[in-house]
């Protein structure tokens, strides 16, 4: 009966960390502004920014507003990144609850832009110091909706703001989940156990981080229809994201690979010795056979206990925002 529970453990400490590291990925990674900032500009789109700019000042000089509307001189991509790069830490700050309000950089006014520009659009009312509605106002969203997205962005940084919590409570459950898998072993046998937990698990992540990237960048690279810098940046975002994941696959399959060789040869040297009984080795058919069921096991209780958690939680997250008019409801 160890037997198969330490098999259903083993797939429950599996489960755990990986999400462990999932969560860590978004703690370490997402929650960092250089993860979007290095993405961003690896992607070349700032290059874009004055490959554009240029082909529209050609066409403004080809029809005689050239001397008007300077806007090489004025939309840089030096500007650019600037503005983009600043606004990202802004919003990750405020999504990682480091401000209260989301308040963006949009100095537009200081870019020295033509003011017949200027005045011709909703531009007037962005500075360095822009409120999120006035931004959203100014590209002509209605106030419900600007209403709507605030909530949003409040909702996922109310979640957001328990990610330290989950993220310690993982650790704790893996280590103690692993711990217990230690403790249904028998004799020297469950050192090499562990290894080869360790070991599996290891592969596993590793495989998980970079079947998880490949597979993304070919959906990416075959996405028609998305411009070539769209697809670079998807991909270095997927590659960063999984990349704590692969790293610590290889460790961990390291670590498992070293604790079982070890055993082994400390033990033909003498230096670790069986206390009490030995164990007896079982035929290959009957361990095969309490592998499958304990794995069965562990399966069943990670769906089991996931239908319970969405049960209790109403399994209700909405962050959608809508973009129609509100519709009244019968009383």
């Amino acid at each position: 009966m160890k037997d198969i529970l330490r098999h259903a453990t083993g797939v429950i400490f599996l489960f755990f960390l990986l999400s462990f590291l999932f969560v860590s990925a978004v703690k370490f990674q997402v929650l960092r502004a250089g993860f979007w900032s290095e993405s961003v500009r690896s992607s070349g789109i700032y290059n874009q920014v004055d490959q554009s700019v240029a082909l529209l000042q050609s066409q403004l000089n080809q029809s005689g507003l050239g001397r008007q509307y300077q806007l090489d001189k004025s939309i840089t991509s030096q500007r650019v990144q600037q503005t983009a790069e600043e606004n990202i830490r802004r919003i990750v700050d405020y999504l990682d609850s480091k401000s209260a309000e989301l308040v963006l950089y949009l100095p537009i006014n200081e870019w020295g832009l033509p003011a017949q520009f200027i005045n011709q659009t909703n531009f007037r009312n962005l500075t360095a110091q822009t409120k999120l509605s006035t931004a959203l106002g100014s590209l002509g969203m209605k106030t419900d909706q600007v209403k709507q997205i605030e909530v949003s962005l409040a909702q996922i940084q109310k979640y957001l703001s328990l990610l330290t919590a989950v993220w310690l409570g993982l650790l704790a459950i893996t280590v103690a989940i692993g711990w217990l898998y230690f403790r249904l072993g028998l004799g020297l046998a469950r050192i090499k156990e562990i290894g080869f937990l360790l070991t599996l698990s290891g592969v596993a992540t590793a495989v998980v981080g970079f079947g998880a990237t490949i597979l993304g960048g070919l959906m990416l690279r075959g996405s028609k229809g998305w411009p070539a810098w769209a697809q670079d940046l998807g991909v270095n975002l997927i590659t960063q994201f999984f990349a704590l994941g692969k790293n610590m696959g290889i460790l961990l399959a390291l670590a498992g690979i070293s604790i079982w060789v070890g055993t082994i040869v400390l033990t033909k040297q003498g230096k670790l010795k069986e206390k009490g009984k030995k164990t007896v080795s079982q035929p290959v058919i009957k361990t095969l056979l309490k592998a499958v069921v304990g794995v069965t096991l562990g399966v069943v209780i990670l769906v089991l206990v996931s239908g319970l958690l969405i049960r209790l939680t109403g399994g209700k997250f909405n962050l959608s925002v809508s973009t129609s008019q509100p519709t009244n409801q019968a009383r």
